[in-house]
């Protein structure tokens, strides 16, 4: 059970039927009035009528509040609360799927978009059956205007075991969505799992929830609906010091150790697949960081910067080398470029 710390209409939602409403859409929201509108647009444009809109308010200005008013007058769906002081974004996330009311339960990020009937898809694809875990729509990846850039995925509609689609996804074959947050799940079956893990600065909890419950049944995709994530460098994931994204890396390694491996999902695979998927779990993680380090981290860091970054993540020689690899490649780069010999940067 998730105690919940919220200050709002309830304290616990956890002894209300679940079968009262349908699904619950959460949208957490913390000083983003901008985009919030543009989200609750889609959202009330739902077609599904029974529909809990949970929009919770983190501490906000006043003009959110008056965003959320103003939407909450036009419809019915919409239930508000607030936090009278800001906590930090997995707390938050989990006092929101506490106060669900929904047998269904998805999260929206304050700043991303649904296609109209996506609640209402998804939620009749895991009606079908009770063994799908996880389901998803067709994922596209917005800029800070809203210009698709690329659709993300690669998983046709469909139902399929969950330990294949999460080794594609750790492996990165194949990414169900650039962001997992776009996952409709069982409310009980997620609160039974613990909710979001509390990782460092809340970075790959939402990759942890996912794994934790793709391993207990089947994940569903349906590719003729669309989740729109709004990706710029000011979005949560980009924002963060590097060090932070580091040591949720170790945090998620810890919890899949001393949680994830304990599950009865887990102890149903073979011991070969076991072992595969520690070490794509593994592959994934440092793959982020390095990733992040060559693009996002590439001008912000320092020379102790890079020192420090293989005692931060724990790794093991082979992905050093990797990382020194790369630092010696835009090292050649950078020289090129002051020479003249190579490819400009635009000015």
């Amino acid at each position: 059970m998730i105690v919940s710390s919220a200050v709002g209409p309830s304290a616990c939602a956890l002894d209300m039927p679940e079968t009262e409403l349908n699904v619950t859409l959460v949208v957490p929201t913390l000083n983003r009035p901008q985009y919030l509108r543009t989200t609750l647009e889609s959202v009330t444009a739902q077609n599904e009528e029974s529909l809990e809109i949970l929009v919770s308010d983190n501490g906000s200005s006043a003009d959110t509040a008056k965003v959320v008013a103003e939407f909450q007058r036009r419809d019915h769906r919409i239930v508000a609360r607030t936090n009278p002081e800001t906590v930090d974004i997995i707390t938050h996330w989990n006092q929101c799927l506490n106060l669900a009311r929904g047998r269904y339960f998805m999260l929206l990020s304050d700043d991303d978009c649904l296609s109209r009937d996506y609640v209402r898809r998804l939620s009749n694809l895991m009606n079908q059956d009770p063994k799908i875990a996880v389901a998803f729509g067709k994922n596209l990846v917005i800029d800070r205007i809203g210009t698709v850039q690329r659709q993300a995925g690669g998983w046709n509609s469909g139902v399929y075991p969950g330990i294949d689609v999460v080794l594609d996804w750790l492996w990165l074959r194949r990414l169900p969505s650039e962001t997992l947050l776009s996952m409709m799940v069982r409310t009980k079956a997620f609160r039974e799992a613990g909710g979001f893990p509390s990782l460092y600065s809340g970075n790959n909890s939402d990759n942890a929830a996912f794994l934790a419950l793709a391993l207990e049944g089947f994940v569903a995709f349906d590719n003729t609906v669309t989740f729109s994530y709004r990706v710029y460098l000011e979005s949560v994931g980009l924002a963060c010091p590097w060090h932070y994204v580091a040591r949720s890396a170790r945090d998620m390694k810890r919890w899949f150790q001393d949680q994830c491996t304990q599950r009865r999902g887990f102890k149903s695979l073979s011991s070969v697949r076991q072992h595969e998927l520690k070490a794509a779990l593994n592959h994934m993680l440092e793959q982020q960081v390095l990733d992040r380090l060559f693009t996002v981290y590439r001008g912000r860091l320092g020379f102790f910067d890079w020192i420090r970054v293989p005692c931060s993540c724990g790794w093991e020689w082979r992905t050093v080398r990797t990382m020194l690899g790369g630092m010696g490649r835009l090292a050649k780069a950078h020289v090129r470029e002051m020479l003249g010999t190579g490819p400009q940067r635009p000015t």
